[in-house]
């Protein structure tokens, strides 16, 4: 008798301890799917953001609290950009495009320039420059896909 309740107790502090790995590796599994549906949809945010033809307010602010909620570094890594918050603008470049949002009082500005060239396409002059905007929305979406986030 005192041998087959020691058998159980084994037993049941085994079910007990794979019960309690099982929850929390489907813990931890949620939380990875969270973060990653959170990322994506703030990547979709952002293109969108991007993506709209003329300025609007506080433009410079959404794309800056984007870039925040993102992760500079997730930002960085997918979209390969280097650079980041200044005094009250940000900065970020790469071999291909150079973008510029500055948010200081009374001022509201997002630009998007090509490396190669002094040309920059300015939310606020919707009608200069639209090919380095669009050309810079195909370089998102490509590197989105490289990084299998899916843009709608």
């Amino acid at each position: 008798m005192l041998f087959q309740e020691l058998i159980g107790s084994i037993i049941g502090s085994i079910i007990a301890t794979i019960g309690a790995i099982m929850v929390w590796v489907i813990i931890e599994f949620l939380k990875k799917y969270q973060e990653k549906r959170k990322l994506n949809k703030n990547i979709q945010l952002l293109y969108k953001e991007f993506a709209k033809e003329m300025l609007e307010p506080y433009m410079a602010i959404t794309i800056k609290d984007l870039i925040r909620e993102i992760g500079l570094g997730k930002f960085s890594k997918i979209l390969k950009f280097d650079g980041g918050p200044g005094d009250r603008v940000f900065f970020f470049s790469n071999e291909n495009f150079i973008i510029e949002l500055s948010f200081q009082k009374g001022e509201n500005r997002v630009g998007i320039r090509k490396t190669n060239t002094t040309d920059c396409y300015y939310y606020n002059e919707p009608d200069k420059y639209t090919e380095i905007r669009d050309s810079f929305l195909e370089y998102y979406k490509e590197q989105c896909k490289n990084s299998k986030i899916k843009i709608n």
